[in-house]
């Protein structure tokens, strides 16, 4: 047996991956460990996970294959701070390589894992993006575009993968990054990078894109995608401080105080209850410009990847189409290429950031060094941590839930939570192994009845403690979703609305159905289930659609705003005391809401 464990870290989202023989055994993220999202640490806890799931220690694995190559990525940032006269910018990274230990990064694997270091590689960023797209696919052929915000240098790269071979045609490098303006963008618009680049999505759909020609300033761009960014107004070799510069404040005014609630003047319900009635029409208006701002921004993404993902077609001559890079998770960008291009495949790994790094070390060492016949990952997503009914129990008796049921009855579980949903409770689901990605796919997830049109704006304020203007997901039966959202083609288990990663029209005649699951603009990021990926999610679902004719129940990830998706049943514990969740399943047990029962809030 060949045994490869892929690991990334060093940046954010670090993560584990093994695979065995070509087939991928485990795979998660070291945040889901030590709750510290986008966790950037050593994926120590990652790894014992991996070798305890396959029953193997450290050294019984065959090669390590770090994410990327970390001497090239310290030539771009020292010729970067010295081209940029920015000395502070080298100081800083080089301090912080220096105090983590890992400025070579296989001699730091083999410190942290007592590994011999001669069996320890690398491979360039964008080779495990890719790698971590194609060789997961069901494509024998497919072009293969990645778009992040940067590797070592490159920061989009069109490749040809061919059985066990990826052959790169095509890259672009920094400063002209895609990914780095709309992470720049992001901060203008009052959020985290790396965190936020999602709600300005969902922000976008609250605006117009009118000042697209203002953007377009900040840029150009040539018929095949290719972008050149004016350095003048961004900051993307040596940022200190800031992504952008004072220059795009002129062009588009102060950004905006990520503390401001956001609400437009069409959904003054949004708006918190103790403003005053001008304060609330000036914040609305205010709040419009930034809305419309997100919306070109989004627009502006959309037609890029248009251009990137026609160019890599032409130069492929394939129908297929696989991608990965933290790009890969605009949903609204996908369904554009759904609908643009007449694919006879499209894959998107479902951790298409920098978590599936790890995946893609581990595939491409197995596949296009070793030649091993390849497996796919379309087939499973439920990688990480799973947990015994015995286990299940110590943890609720250990932290005094004084009262939960048991039934053993599988039937009569899924009967219970569907009439618990009809009856309008919220619920924290958390059921087998958890997902891989950072979707919750209805393992690790919260759940409610999409038909109840106040569920939406409740669980945003009372559950998650996030901004009212956020969406949530409809799970959708993957056989009925043809008959309540506008899809063209046939629907199959490798397409990205199996993972969440699209979004798509709901049809006008079921709107008023499902108002839970709708965003502003008519849309919803739907999840196809299929019995075959997920079948206790699947058989939950069908037991709604049996009592309700709907086949569908609102989706969103098992954690409060800030934290990661929750991993164990501890923290599965501690997240449902500490909000405002009706009950929690963890079958064959469930809870209701502590508070009843004399917990504590701590």
């Amino acid at each position: 047996m060949l045994k490869i464990l892929g690991v990334s870290f060093g940046f954010h989202d670090s993560s584990a991956a093994l695979v065995i023989d070509g087939k991928l055994i485990a795979g998660t993220h070291e945040e889901r460990f030590t709750r510290i999202k986008h966790d950037d640490q050593f994926p120590q806890n990652a790894i014992n996970y991996c070798l305890k799931k396959a029953q193997l220690t450290i050294n019984e694995i065959d090669q390590i294959v770090y994410h990327e190559n970390s001497s090239l990525k310290m030539d771009r940032i020292i010729k970067s701070s010295i081209n940029n006269n920015n000395p502070s910018y080298l100081s800083s990274v080089i301090d912080s390589w220096l105090s983590e230990g890992f400025f070579s990064s296989a001699s730091y694997i083999s410190q942290k894992l007592s590994y011999p270091i001669e069996k320890i590689s690398y491979i360039n960023h964008h080779d495990s993006h890719a790698a971590s797209a194609f060789l997961a696919s069901p494509f024998e052929e497919s072009a293969v575009l990645n778009i992040d915000a940067v590797g070592e240098y490159e920061t989009t790269t069109i490749y040809q993968g061919v059985k066990n071979k990826l052959i790169k045609l095509q890259s672009y490098s920094l400063p002209n990054s895609i990914g780095l303006m709309y992470s720049a963008f992001t901060s203008f618009l009052g959020f985290e990078v790396n965190e936020g680049e999602y709600k300005v999505m969902g922000m976008a759909a609250f605006g117009d894109h009118i000042y697209q020609d203002k953007i377009k300033e900040t840029f150009s761009i040539d018929e095949t995608g290719e972008i050149k960014i004016d350095e003048s107004y961004f900051e993307f070799l040596t940022p200190t401080t800031s992504l952008y510069k004072r220059r795009l404040c002129d062009l588009f005014g102060p950004p905006r105080d990520r503390n401001t609630p956001f609400f437009t003047p069409e959904f003054m319900h949004m708006a918190p209850e103790n403003l005053t009635m001008n304060q609330k029409q000036n914040f609305a208006n205010i709040n419009k410009t930034y809305a419309d701002i997100a919306s070109s921004l989004q627009k502006i993404t959309e037609d890029i990847i248009l251009k990137l993902v026609r160019d890599a077609l032409k130069r492929t001559g394939s129908k297929y189409l696989c991608m990965a890079g933290g790009v890969a998770l605009n949903s609204v960008a996908n369904s554009c290429i759904r609908e643009t291009y007449d694919l006879d495949g499209f894959f998107i790994q479902p951790a298409a950031g920098d978590s599936g790094t790890s995946l893609g070390a581990a595939l491409h060492y197995t596949h296009c060094v070793k030649d091993i016949k390849r497996d796919n990952l379309t087939h499973s997503y439920l990688l990480g941590s799973s947990w015994t009914k015995s286990e299940i129990k110590n943890q609720l008796d250990t932290y005094s839930i004084e009262k939960y049921d048991e039934i053993a009855e599988e039937d009569k579980y899924y009967d219970l939570i569907t009439d618990l949903l009809i009856d309008n409770k919220v619920i924290g689901w958390f059921n087998g192994s958890s997902e891989w990605g950072p979707r919750a796919l209805g393992s690790r997830s919260i759940i409610a009845d999409p038909r109840n049109e106040n569920t939406q704006d409740m669980v945003n304020k009372k559950i998650k403690f996030r901004e009212p203007f956020r969406p949530f997901a409809p799970s959708v039966l993957a056989e009925h979703a043809k008959e309540w959202f506008e899809f063209s083609g046939n629907i199959k288990t490798h397409m990205p609305e199996s993972y969440m990663l699209t979004t798509a029209k709901v049809k006008k005649d079921k709107q008023s159905q499902i108002p839970a699951v709708i965003h502003v603009d008519g849309t919803a990021r739907i999840q196809l289930v299929w019995e075959e990926m997920n079948p206790e999610y699947y058989k939950l679902i069908l037991s709604f659609y049996k009592k309700t004719a709907v086949p569908i129940i609102l989706n969103t990830s098992f954690n409060i705003k800030g934290e990661p998706i929750v991993n164990s049943p501890y923290d599965a514990i501690i997240t449902f005391t500490y909000c405002d969740m009706d009950y929690l399943a963890i079958p064959p047990f469930i809870v209701k809401n502590y508070f009843e029962f004399g917990g504590r809030h701590d």
